[in-house]
């Protein structure tokens, strides 16, 4: 027996593609400033540069790049996760909930680390993790449990 998509479920698995989707463009162009910042200077020389870089403002920079690199990889796989979530929200499929449940508890993690990596404020770290606490709420309560079991 096929269940009914609420208009709920619709909107939640809408929100998790048009989320995932921004986030996706957005850790894209994070990975590829963080490439930028790492090999620029293997071709550019920087000494010369009006902006008086030493070797040691390239090197701290280079490490917090790499380090902004592994989070924006990390932020591209849950935005992935999050799209392929969306679809099979809207599918009604067991899968949806299982992988929206992952995507929620990635992103929570992802946040809390760049919380404490970056010293972000705590508002910040609450309000980005507002919509990972909801879905996890709303996939564990009893009527959208029934509703996607297998």
């Amino acid at each position: 027996m096929a269940t009914k998509r609420t208009s709920g479920m619709a909107a939640l698995g809408a929100t998790h593609v048009l989320l995932g989707g921004v986030g996706a463009l957005v850790s894209i162009g994070l990975v590829l400033g963080a490439i930028v910042v790492i090999v620029a200077p293997q071709f550019v020389d920087l000494s010369t540069s009006p902006l008086h870089l030493s070797r040691e403002d390239v090197a701290r920079t280079r490490s917090t790049a790499v380090g902004l690199l592994l989070l924006g990889l990390v932020r591209a796989f849950t935005s992935v996760l999050l799209v392929v979530a969306g679809i099979r929200v809207l599918d009604v499929a067991p899968a949806g909930r299982r992988l929206s449940i992952a995507a929620a508890f990635t992103w929570t993690f992802t946040n809390v680390f760049e919380a404490f990596a970056l010293s972000e404020p705590l508002w910040l770290f609450l309000v980005s993790t507002a919509y990972p606490l909801f879905t996890e709420w709303l996939f564990l309560r009893k009527d959208w449990r029934a509703a996607f079991a297998p």
